[in-house]
C-alpha cells in the first residue's frame, strides 16, 4: 500500500459487506491514527445469511489467515455479529494474533432494564436471519434474560442489510425501514425497553431506526469493541469490566480536549473487483486506496 506507516500496529476489520464500518468508525474515532486500517469486505459471497455455514468457513478462515500473513496483520476484528457466532473460535485456533468478534450485545441491554426498574419491558434483538437462526443467540437469551422473565423478541432481516448497504453506496433502495421493522412498530403487546443491534449494519442507521422507536434505548457492540482493543493494546490498564469502563469513558472525555490529525491509514479490500465507479462511491468513507483481495480457489 502506498504510504502505509510501517511503525504502527495494522488492524483488520472484515465484514461480508459494509456494515463493519461503524465498528471501524468506532476503533478510528477512539485511537485516530495510533494504527494502520484495513477494511475487507467479502463481497463475493455477500449476503451470508443466504449461504450455508459450511461454505463461509470453508472460505472465510483461508481468507482471513492469508490477509494476516499479506498485510502484517498485529489484530483481528471480525466486525460481522454472523461471522462471529460461526468462525470466531475455530479462527482463534488457526492465527497468533489476537481476534475480536462482535456478538449480540444482550447482557448490557437486560443489565440496563434492570437497573432502571424496568424488569417487564421486552428486549428486541434486530439481526440477520442467520444471526437469529444461531444456537449461541438462544444460549444468551438462556444466559442473561432470567431477570426479564426470557422476554427476548427476535426480528431477523436480510432487507435491513440491504437498505443499509444501498444507503453507503448512494444508491436507491425500494426497500422501506417501516416496513422492516412492522413487525415490532405494529405488534401492541410487545412493550420493547431496549433493542440490541445484533448486526453491524444496522448501527449505521442507528438514528433512523431511533426516530422509530424514540422511547426505546439502542445499543450495539461498537465501543465496546474500541474499548477492547484498547485494552489488548495497553491503551487502557484495567482488568475488571466495571473499572475498564470508567477507565475509557474518562479517555473519550479527554479526547473532546484535544485536536487530531484526520486518519490517513485507511485501506480497502474486496473479495470481488471494484470497478473505478463502485470504489468511488465508497470512497467517501475515508479509504486512501483499494486492493482486490479474492478467495483462492
Amino acid at each position: 500500500m502506498m504510504g502505509l506507516n510501517t511503525n504502527k500496529p495494522s488492524l483488520l476489520f472484515f465484514d461480508s459487506g459494509m456494515g463493519g464500518l461503524s465498528i471501524l468508525k468506532a476503533v478510528e474515532n477512539t485511537f485516530f491514527n495510533c494504527f494502520n486500517y484495513y477494511y475487507l469486505f467479502d463481497n463475493a459471497l455477500f449476503p451470508y445469511s443466504e449461504k450455508p455455514d459450511t461454505l463461509l468457513k470453508e472460505k472465510i478462515i483461508p481468507l482471513i489467515q492469508r490477509a494476516i500473513e499479506e498485510l502484517n496483520i498485529s489484530l483481528v476484528v471480525i466486525a460481522c455479529n454472523t461471522a462471529s457466532t460461526l468462525i470466531l473460535d475455530e479462527l482463534r485456533q488457526v492465527v497468533k494474533v489476537p481476534v475480536i468478534g462482535v456478538v449480540p450485545a444482550l447482557k448490557p441491554a437486560v443489565e440496563y432494564l434492570v437497573n432502571k426498574n424496568k424488569t417487564h419491558k421486552a428486549v428486541g434483538i434486530l439481526a440477520t436471519k442467520a444471526t437469529i437462526a444461531r444456537p449461541y443467540v438462544l444460549k444468551l437469551i438462556e444466559q442473561y434474560a432470567a431477570p426479564i422473565n426470557h422476554n427476548v423478541s427476535l426480528l431477523g432481516t436480510t432487507d435491513l442489510v440491504e437498505y443499509v448497504e444501498a444507503k453507503i453506496r448512494q444508491e436507491v433502495t425500494d426497500k422501506k425501514l417501516e416496513q422492516i421493522l412492522s413487525p415490532w412498530l405494529n405488534n401492541t403487546n410487545l412493550d420493547l425497553g431496549v433493542i440490541v443491534l445484533a448486526c453491524t449494519h444496522f448501527s449505521l442507521v442507528k438514528d433512523e431506526i431511533q426516530s422509530l422507536f424514540p422511547d426505546v434505548l439502542l445499543v450495539d457492540a461498537c465501543y465496546a469493541i474500541s474499548r477492547r482493543v484498547g485494552y489488548l493494546f495497553g491503551i487502557f490498564k484495567q482488568e475488571n469490566l466495571e473499572q475498564q469502563r470508567q477507565e475509557f469513558l474518562d479517555y473519550l472525555a479527554a479526547l473532546k480536549t484535544q485536536d487530531h490529525e484526520p486518519v490517513l491509514d485507511k485501506h480497502l479490500l474486496s473479495t470481488k473487483e471494484l470497478s473505478t465507479q463502485e470504489f468511488s462511491k465508497i470512497q467517501n468513507q475515508g479509504f486512501r486506496d483499494y486492493q482486490y483481495f479474492p478467495h483462492k480457489k
